[in-house]
């Protein structure tokens, strides 16, 4: 019979042991750390497509029942049989704002806010002639690293276009 060695564990068979304990340890977290900032990037990319997304249908909504469109200096103004929306760009909070003003009136107080995260925001209204039925809209958005835009974004309103007096 055979008899069993009961030495134990020799220091370099410790330090081998720990050092490729370290590397296993090391390498699950940086897999750890590099799939946590994948995510919360993708996470992020996806917040602002959503934002983008929701602000795109309600301007949809709203531009498709309108009888005129005017854009100037980061202000779209979207007019209605019975009420005006006027939709201003906040560009030190990167907000956009959406106020909702009786036809007849000047100002409100019903301001809410319409999206956040908005870097640019432009449109092509009905033009000096009043003959651009096609709206055409673009939205650049940002948030920390990531960014988002819808170009040249097509809506086309139902009602005939009238002219509008300021």
């Amino acid at each position: 019979m055979k008899q069993l060695d009961n030495r134990g564990v020799t220091l370099i068979e410790l330090i081998v042991g720990i050092a490729i304990s370290g590397i296993v340890i090391s390498s699950i977290a940086y897999l750890i750390q590099n799939s946590s900032r994948n995510y919360r990037d993708t996470r992020e990319e996806v917040s602002l497509q959503m934002e983008a997304q929701t602000i795109i249908n309600q301007l949809d909504d709203l531009i498709m029942e309108a009888y005129n469109v005017k854009y100037q200096d980061k202000e779209l103004v979207i007019y209605q049989m019975d009420v005006i929306y006027r939709i201003t760009l906040d560009t030190t909070e990167d907000n956009l704002y959406l106020e909702k003003v009786p036809a007849g009136e000047s100002a409100s107080d019903d301001r809410r806010l319409l999206g956040r995260y908005v870097k640019d925001f432009s449109v092509v209204d009905t033009g000096f002639d009043n003959q651009n039925s096609s709206i055409e809209i673009t939205l650049n958005l940002k948030r920390n690293q990531n960014t988002y835009s819808i170009e040249n974004h097509i809506i086309t309103m139902r009602n005939r276009i009238q002219p509008v007096t300021n």
